[in-house]
């Protein structure tokens, strides 16, 4: 089965996402209006500088730059709540390590060791950010950029071994709380996005994987929709009870991973109905891979298999398959 804990909340939005936290706000996906509270709060920070700076005349020296990184980190904002969910998701990956950059050009411009080290705390929601929003290898690689770039700005500062410890400290921290935010996304995210009983992917899911192919660069080559529904769930509940039918789903679940694809999708969206995606695959070889599911099945069915043409959503491929599912299953009351 393949799909993505972290897929898209949207086609346009390439940030890798789950959906368990992409609560929109004012249209904004949320690894938008994250970024975008998170730029505000760095121009907060920095205006605060700026203006302590313009009062006290031992720190004239870091009012430039800080009134500088304020526009900038302003101007960032907005812009990222103009495109909402055009934002590309290279951009905030770019956004990410320019946070750290910004973090750590003021914590060497801060004129004393103990005001240095109170910007790199603000690396931690950088950790946190990329731990919510990006995959492991995404994670670690923004983690290795904060390590590097705040190692050196603790070294341009001075000799103090006593900001060395503070700074090994905060990189710690963010490794620690980084790594463990991305594994309790993960698990959180899984539980959202999949059926407790079968093990494979739930609507929601689906949907997920559904609308990042709609948006994938390959969609024109050919791909296919399956519906398959049981016939007779309902008896097997009846007669052996609840406990019957589950074990029966499950084993239906079992067989789905096992005959599809690596590159294949499948999910229970219904109480005995699975829907599949069928991606690189031309209609004789879809036509192919439904018979062999359908054989391996402990359980007749009824399916319903059309072709997902480039241009044609994925709820409007999904209705016709199950249109085709019901047609089947009235041919084999007859």
């Amino acid at each position: 089965m393949a799909w993505s804990l972290r897929g898209t909340l949207s086609a346009d939005v390439n940030a890798n996402s789950p959906s368990f936290l992409g609560r929109d706000i004012a249209g904004r996906p949320g690894p938008i209006w994250a970024m975008v509270a998170w730029y505000l709060v760095i121009a907060s920070f920095l205006m605060f500088g700026f203006v302590s700076a313009a009062v006290s005349p031992n720190r004239v020296g870091i009012q430039a730059p800080s009134g500088y990184l304020t526009a900038f980190s302003l101007a960032m904002a907005l812009a990222l709540w103009w495109l909402g969910a055009r934002t590309p998701g290279w951009l905030l990956h770019l956004l990410v390590d320019l946070n750290i950059a910004i973090i750590c050009i003021v914590s060497v411009a801060r004129e004393s060791e103990l005001t240095a080290a109170i910007p790199l705390v603000i690396l931690i929601f950088a950790a946190l950010y990329a731990a919510t929003w990006f995959r492991r290898r995404e994670l670690v690689a923004h983690l290795l950029v904060m390590t590097i770039l705040s190692g050196a700005a603790v070294l341009t500062r001075s000799d103090d071994p006593q900001l060395r410890v503070l700074w090994a400290t905060i990189v710690m921290l963010c490794w620690g709380l980084g790594i463990f935010v991305s594994s309790l996304v993960r698990d959180l995210n899984q539980q959202a996005l999949s059926d407790p009983l079968t093990g494979v992917l739930n609507r929601a899911g689906l949907e997920i994987v559904a609308a990042s192919r709609a948006g994938d660069r390959l969609e024109a080559l050919p791909r296919s929709v399956a519906v398959f529904d049981l016939d007779g769930f309902k008896e097997v509940n009846d007669r052996h009870g609840h406990h019957a039918g589950d074990a029966m789903l499950r084993e239906v679940g079992a067989v789905l991973r096992a005959q599809l694809r690596p590159t294949d999708t499948v999910a229970r969206t219904g109480g005995d109905e699975f829907v599949v995606l069928l991606p690189f695959a031309s209609p004789a070889q879809a036509r192919a891979i439904v018979a062999r599911v359908v054989a391996a099945l402990p359980i007749n069915c009824s399916y319903g298999l059309v072709d997902w043409p480039a241009g044609v959503t994925f709820q409007e491929a999904a209705k016709g398959a199950d249109a085709e599912m019901y047609a089947h299953k009235r041919r084999n009351l007859l």
